[in-house]
């Protein structure tokens, strides 16, 4: 027998409407213009009609996969068997139907909300559901991805990504390739959080607010009369995504500038009691080896013989933001880490490595933390965030 298809032939053919491609024997490939899938054409058995078996999803199953079932079913005929009453699972990866869904909302959808959408995908749904057979991922199993997302604090984001699996399957079920969508009504069940007060951040996702943060940036570092020590905190902080009283109570030996980070102790986290490492880009090592050498501190960065503490107090960084034109309605420290992370992830960084980096503890994901998690991801993220700075600071 000669194969009369080619993998070339298939990923290259484009229907409008539905055409058929035949490999000969009975197997075709059925070209449609949202999906391709493989056909197994006999005549049955017993009656002596003519029947059509849908064999699997192009790519999702291969040419040679195909070849293989058919064979088998040509085995089966020969022995009277009808194949259509033989177990055979037709399997179409999540990712398939993700990527058709996605194909048909580049026609529809504006370029940012379809790069925004992608990326949620890949950010939050690919990798424990991409490789899975669509058909066998259950609604309770979206529900436990949702219920975590949703109480690591970002509900809204679960909201998202439901309609985004939803849609999916709504698709998919409309084609033919799963019977039903999983997905339905399971958002409900989610728990609603209580909606935390977000502090006042950047949104630079709206028309304005990069510039807005450029701006911001080179108000404090034009800041004159401030101590070294308050001011260089201050200039830290969009760049650490530290929360204010870990940062102004840090520690000289937690800085390790030979592996450019800073490994801070169980004992001084103030959150979760666990070793925590914050990598280091250049622009954040640059500022501490200024004040290190300025100010020689023995046991805090940030010292200060004013404070009982021994270290300069969070109120302090933030009257020297208020100083430079800022007020608490405008931006707070702790919104600076709202800004840097839902830009990081938006621009295609996990949500586990933003949410590790802000030391959050990921519901129904990890249970405990792993210091060194994800530290070559998290390092590319901190200096691809500092140079962002950079260019947004130089009007870029």
């Amino acid at each position: 027998m000669i194969n009369k298809l080619s993998d070339v032939q298939i990923r290259k053919a484009v229907h409008p409407s539905t055409k058929s491609l035949s490999d000969g024997k009975g197997l075709s490939i059925e070209i449609m213009p949202k999906a391709k899938r493989f056909k197994f054409r006999y005549q049955r058995p017993v009656n002596k009609k003519i029947n059509n078996l849908v064999l699997g999803y192009y790519p999702s199953m291969s040419l040679k996969a195909a070849r293989e079932i058919a064979q088998q079913y040509r085995e089966l005929l020969k022995k009277g068997i009808d194949p259509k009453y033989q177990t055979s699972s037709e399997k179409v990866d999540f990712d398939h139907i993700i990527q058709l869904y996605l194909k048909k909302g580049k026609a529809d959808w504006s370029e940012k909300h379809f790069n925004t959408t992608k990326g949620r995908y890949e950010n939050f749904l690919k990798n424990p559901f991409g490789n899975r057979d669509a058909a066998q991922i259950t609604s309770f199993d979206i529900y436990n991805l949702l219920e975590s997302v949703a109480q690591s604090g970002s509900y809204g984001t679960a909201e998202k990504l439901s309609y985004i699996i939803s849609g999916a399957y709504s698709q998919a079920a409309i084609l033919g390739m799963v019977k039903f969508n999983p997905a339905a009504g399971v958002m409900k069940q989610v728990t609603k959080t209580k909606k935390t007060q977000q502090m006042p951040h950047f949104n630079l996702t709206r028309k304005g607010e990069s510039e807005r943060l450029g701006r911001f940036l080179n108000d404090i570092k034009a800041l004159n009369k401030t101590n070294i020590a308050v001011k260089t905190a201050l200039l830290l902080s969009p760049l650490l995504f530290m929360r204010s009283g870990s940062l102004a109570s840090l520690k000289l030996e937690s800085y390790d500038k030979d592996n450019k980070w800073l490994l801070i102790n169980a004992e001084d986290m103030k959150k979760d009691h666990s070793d925590f490492i914050v990598p280091l880009s250049t622009q954040a090592i640059n500022l501490l080896e200024t004040l290190i050498a300025a100010t020689k501190p023995k046991i805090y960065v940030f010292e200060s013989r004013a404070s009982k503490l021994g270290h300069i107090r969070i109120e302090a960084i933030n009257k020297a933001k208020s100083r430079s034109g800022w007020r608490f309605d405008d931006v707070t420290i702790h919104g600076l880490r709202h800004t840097a992370t839902t830009y990081l992830t938006e621009i295609g960084f996990d949500y586990e490595v933003t949410e590790m980096q802000l030391h959050h503890k990921l519901v129904g994901v990890r249970g405990i933390y792993n210091k060194a998690m994800h530290l070559d991801k998290r390092r590319e993220m901190m200096q691809k965030w500092a140079d962002y700075l950079d260019n947004l600071r130089n009007g870029i």
